[in-house]
């Protein structure tokens, strides 16, 4: 009697247990891992939009305004370059975030009776900043940074603060309300 090989053919279907969030027409990741996500500084980006996934959702999930939620990913996105850049890198990631605060003063100082003009930006970014360094890893990380640029002075001149120091998802959010 001769063996004989039975060859099977399976189809491998990987199922989601995770339900899509959208808020403000933007899909949320889905919920990292906590350890896994708290194992490395830059922790887990699933969509690769510069933003960790815990503090993407969270901004998404606190911010009523779409506005200022881009406004604030623009934020956790210069958090998120401190933590996964070189030290030496300071100098241009501070760049990033002067641009950020150009592009705040420009909608506080731009846009009168929008509501916009109210906000705490400050408060915001704390509250951010406070998200993306969440481990004693990350807190010195940013520690380094803010070391790395100590006895600087880094900020631009009052004609920085227009449109164009914005990113493209702040100006269409600019554009979705007429502004």
């Amino acid at each position: 009697m001769k063996p004989f090989i039975i060859a099977a053919l399976f189809t491998v279907v990987t199922l989601s247990l995770y339900a899509e969030e959208v808020i403000h027409g933007h899909t949320l990741p889905p919920v990292p891992d906590p350890a896994l996500n708290s194992a490395t500084l830059g922790g887990i980006d699933s969509n690769h939009n510069g933003v960790r996934d815990d503090v993407e959702r969270a901004i998404y999930k606190k911010y009523k305004k779409k506005l200022h939620a881009v406004l604030m990913m623009d934020t956790a996105k210069f958090f998120n370059r401190v933590l996964k850049e070189p030290i030496s890198n300071a100098q241009s990631i501070v760049k990033y975030s002067i641009q950020n605060g150009n592009c705040e003063a420009y909608i506080e100082l731009s846009f009168d009776n929008t509501g916009l003009e109210n906000d705490n930006w400050l408060k915001n970014s704390d509250y951010v900043r406070n998200l993306s360094f969440d481990t004693p890893k990350r807190v010195k990380k940013y520690l380094d940074y803010n070391q790395a640029l100590s006895g600087g002075v880094y900020g631009g001149p009052i004609s920085d603060w227009n449109r164009k120091a914005c990113s493209k998802e702040v100006v269409e959010a600019l554009e979705e309300m007429g502004l």
